[in-house]
Order: C-alpha cells, then structure tokens, then sequence
C-alpha cells in the first residue's frame, strides 16, 4: 500500500482508494474523467521449486489471466 501511496504522489500511479484516505494533493478521478492512457507493466513472479503448491498454482492462475507466460 505504502508503494502505492508514494507513486501517487511523485506522479507515476493512479490507485483506487477509499474517499477518506485520498491525500489532499491528489486529484480523484471520477465516472465523468478520463484516466491517462495506462503505461505496460511487466511484472515477475519467482517461485521456488520447493515452494507449497498453493504458491505454484498461484503464479499459473495469474499467468493464465494475464499475458504473463511461466519460464
């Protein structure tokens, strides 16, 4: 949340949020604004081989989700 938080901040994020946790420096969009264009995020996932089966099975839910591709 904290990471969240900060690229709010600093300009390189937008996040949902509840309306009274919305710093005063933020601008909200709403239903009648139009986001910035969204920027591709690559993001990777590890696994460890001896790692519990819930951990495996998450990381395929998510690639079978999402462009992600499991190496």
């Amino acid at each position: 949340m904290l990471a969240m938080v900060a690229a709010v901040h600093v300009g390189i994020g937008i996040a949902p949020m509840i309306a009274r946790t919305i710093p005063a420096d933020c601008r909200i969009f709403d239903h009648a604004t139009n986001p910035p264009e969204s920027a591709r995020v690559d993001i990777d996932f590890y696994v460890q081989l001896n790692a519990p089966g819930e951990a495996h099975h998450l990381v395929d839910f998510v690639a079978t989700q999402t462009e992600l591709r499991r190496s």
